[in-house]
Order: structure tokens, then sequence, then C-alpha cells
């Protein structure tokens, strides 16, 4: 009896486990860590410059960044309703004129962070969740974090804790400002066991605050690290496997996902060969994915 019930047990966690046919667009999921697949090819990840990607506690929206140029780029969705996912659509709080890029949930869900140039440098901004399920007007999270400066990729605990970059020391650092009575706290830069004499960028935080992502030129131009902290203190950071030799970044890895995903220029995948007389064919080899430029990539 003893065995039956270890089988059954087996059996509900690999139910559990299993990706939902609709889930991340349908697509069949990465196997490894060291073998990263584009993600999105043609709708997501396209032959224009896309960064930044999140996705909802429960999985059924992903924001994502499609950036043109340091001053105009934009934060765009696709949501799933109706037994199907919706054509990728930009934000209705966000313009390409706002530079707008870098969101990302809460771990709840109810709040999504991103930078925005719209009052002249990037600043961090917020929109929260309305009743009808849209959101409400951005905004800006306070004097405290956001300065003259530039402010760039939120990302935030449960508990509230804002982690983001920025160059208050001069070079490119990972600083975190507390959540205390609904207010954002005068930030404190991160140990030297995270911020080195070089840069280091885009800090993605797990829920509890216990394992940070972060981009650094320590080994080139920007690979993805990780590092633990136990007793408040951070573990000496360990660079990724899925690291390629061209700039990898903007990690994130969703709540409620057993997938890590991340922004790559190492290129994305082979052009299909298009036959002049299949319309279809032509425009989805414009659409797809080139090296160069910034794609999407998920890894188990």
């Amino acid at each position: 009896m003893k065995y039956l019930i270890l089988v059954f047990l087996i059996l509900l966690g690999l139910q559990s486990s299993a990706q939902v046919d609709w889930q991340y667009l349908g697509e069949d999921p990465p196997v490894t860590a060291i073998e990263p697949k584009v993600f999105g090819a043609g709708k997501i990840s396209t032959n224009d410059n896309e960064r930044d990607l999140t996705i909802s506690p429960d999985g059924t929206e992903i924001y994502f960044s499609i950036q043109y140029s340091l001053t105009s780029s934009v934060i765009a969705y696709v949501k799933y309703a109706d037994g199907k996912w919706s054509r990728v659509k930009v934000a209705p709080f966000s313009s390409l004129t706002n530079a707008d890029i870098e969101p990302t949930f809460a771990p709840a869900g109810d709040r999504l962070f991103f930078a925005s140039k719209r009052t002249g440098d990037f600043d961090i901004w917020y929109v929260d969740r309305n009743a009808d399920g849209g959101w409400s007007d951005p905004v800006n999270v306070g004097s405290n974090v956001n300065t003259t400066d530039n402010e760039f990729y939120p990302s935030v605990t449960s508990s509230g804790a804002l982690y983001f970059t920025a160059r208050f020391n001069g070079n490119e650092d990972i600083w975190v400002s507390a959540y205390t009575g609904g207010v954002y706290q005068v930030p404190e830069a991160l140990s030297s066991v995270i911020n080195t004499p070089g840069n280091e960028f885009n800090a993605f935080i797990s829920a509890n605050g216990s394992t940070i992502y972060f981009g650094s030129e320590k080994t080139g131009r920007g690979d993805i690290y990780k590092s633990s902290r136990s007793s408040g203190n951070w573990s000496e950071p360990s660079r990724l496997l899925l690291n390629s030799g061209a700039l990898d970044y903007n990690p994130s890895e969703p709540v409620n996902s057993s997938y890590f995903f991340f922004t790559s220029e190492r290129g994305g995948m082979a052009d299909p060969s298009p036959n002049p007389f299949e319309v279809g064919r032509v425009i989805r080899a414009q659409n797809m994915p080139r090296g160069g430029g910034g794609d999407i990539f998920w890894s188990r």
C-alpha cells in the first residue's frame, strides 16, 4: 500500500509541475540551463530590440520593453484571455516619447514597476492594479529613490524592498530601498561582495529577498551572476552557465515559475528561407530574431 501511495504522490508532483498548454505562449520549454531558447520568436522576440520581460503571477500577462534608442522605447504586453493570447499591444500607461523600459511585477501581481524618462531623467515609477483589472496612472516612487541622476531596473520583494541600479557613486551599482509606512526610504548600496569597482546592473531579487541575479562586467561586456543571502550576508557571486560571449543581462525569475528569463545579444535563430510567392512566409522571415540586437531567452 505504501508503494501505491508513493507512486500517487510522484504522479501528483509531476502533474502539478507540468506546463499547461497555454502557458508561456504555448511554447515547448527549454530542457536545461545551459541551452537557453529564444522566447516568443516572431511575436515577442523579433528583429527589434526586446528586453526586460516580466510575467504576472498567474501567468496570463507578459510585459516587456521594445527599445529603438536611448530616448525611444515602449512597454508592450500580451494577455491570455478567452482561450488565446492577444496580439502585442502597447501598455496603456506607456508611450515611445516617455522612453519607458524595464517593467517588473511585484510578487503579488498588484503593482507593476518600471523605469521612465517622462520627467527628464530616468526614474522609477509604478502603476497599481485597478478593480477592473486595468492600471492606475503612473506614480513616482519618491525623492528618496529618484534623484537628478538616472535610476534603472526596479525589482521588489514581498515586503516591498525596492532594488534598483544607479550611478550614485560614479560606477553603476545595485541599491536597495526599504518600504516603510508606505514610503520608500533612503537607499543603501549592496555590499562589496555584490558591488565591485566595475559596473553591476539589472538586479532581480527573489520574492523572499534571499536570492539576487544581476549583470556584471567582470568577465566581458556583461554576464549574469547569482548570489544568495544567509544571516544578512551575500555569498560570493557565481556566473551562470547560460552566459555567452555576447551581452547577457536583464535576468528575471517569475513568481510561480520554474523558468528563468533574460535578454541576450547572442543572436536569435536562423531566419526561415522566404518563398517570394508566399507573402506570409516573407513577413515571418522579416520579423524573426537576428543576431546583434536584444532578444528574450528562457532556460530552466
